[in-house]
């Protein structure tokens, strides 16, 4: 019971209703009073932050292949962590930084060669990938716009800026929505992205 309520003491506070318990039974076994006293300071502090050894192991284990798969294989790591933002540890800025002083090359958003996601694209080097950033980095262009891009570009690149508009047809201004907000202006956020670098001289 003592162990159960630790694990859960910082939702329940229940590890404190064995204070006199805990306390009588060490004195009586010929521990100090203060002794004792102390003693259950130090497992009611515990059990404010400790979980259970299963988690632990678990947790050790994730962390044990995280490292492996960041030293062996920092391009897949990097692509990892980016879909799986927003995570609250690091920014995606410094996930970037960070596999490039590895030696991994992170290419940018790009209309004619993203997808929603970031994904891995074929280099020179056998043994290493090319983190290709996926088009959800673009802040401001929702997912349904981004799939109506890709959908729109097929195996047929777009010519230009134009060109996308047309196909995809994304908008260029932003509109109300039914909320009486406004709808993100799509176009222009991949254009502030630079997503539209390799779609042509046509900005």
């Amino acid at each position: 019971m003592l162990r159960k309520s630790m694990a859960t003491f910082k939702f329940t506070g229940g590890v404190s209703k064995f204070r006199e318990k805990l306390v009588a039974g060490m004195v009586a076994n010929g521990y100090e009073q203060e002794f004792a006293g102390r003693t259950f300071k130090q497992l009611e502090g515990f059990g404010s932050y400790g979980f259970p050894e299963s988690h632990a192991a678990s947790f050790a284990l994730i962390a044990y292949a995280s490292a492996w798969l960041k030293c062996w294989h920092p391009d897949v790591f990097c692509a990892a962590l980016l879909n799986s933002q927003p995570m609250g540890f690091y920014a995606p800025a410094q996930i970037v930084r960070d596999a490039r002083d590895h030696g991994v090359e992170i290419r940018p958003v790009c209309a004619n060669a993203s997808r929603w996601d970031c994904t891995l694209e074929a280099t020179d080097d056998e043994t290493r990938f090319a983190v290709r950033l996926g088009l959800r980095m673009t802040k401001g262009l929702s997912n349904a716009h981004a799939a109506a891009i890709v959908a729109a570009r097929g195996a047929r690149p777009f010519a230009s800026m134009d060109d996308l508009w047309r196909r995809a047809g994304v908008p260029v201004a932003p509109d109300p929505d039914r909320r009486g907000g406004r709808v993100p202006a799509s176009l222009r956020a991949c254009a502030a992205r630079g997503a539209l670098v390799d779609s042509g001289p046509a900005r």
